[in-house]
């Protein structure tokens, strides 16, 4: 199932590798420890992990404000992770 919403504060991860809502949901290596994180919670210098589990270095984490963005939200039934432009991601 996929459903989709219209936000209007959005972060563009790595200069739009990733357009997120900021309560969006990361695997993300912090501090040596993979863990889940919100957007908001993202600093540079953390990492995401690709899909074949290379680390992918954030480098650049940049608000879109005042940018309305569909963003969308999928049912992926048995697993909460999913690939997004080549980058793991949560769905919750």
């Amino acid at each position: 199932k996929i459903t989709s919403t219209n936000v209007l504060l959005v972060s563009s991860i790595n200069d739009g590798l990733l357009n997120v809502s900021d309560s969006h949901i990361h695997l993300v290596k912090q501090n040596s420890e993979w863990k889940l994180l919100r957007t908001f919670e993202l600093k540079v210098g953390d990492f995401l992990s690709d899909e074949f589990g290379n680390e992918i270095e954030i480098y650049n984490i940049s608000l879109l404000n005042g940018k309305l963005l569909t963003i969308y939200d999928l049912g992926v039934e048995d697993n909460d992770l999913y690939i997004a432009n080549g980058v793991l991601t949560h769905n919750k």
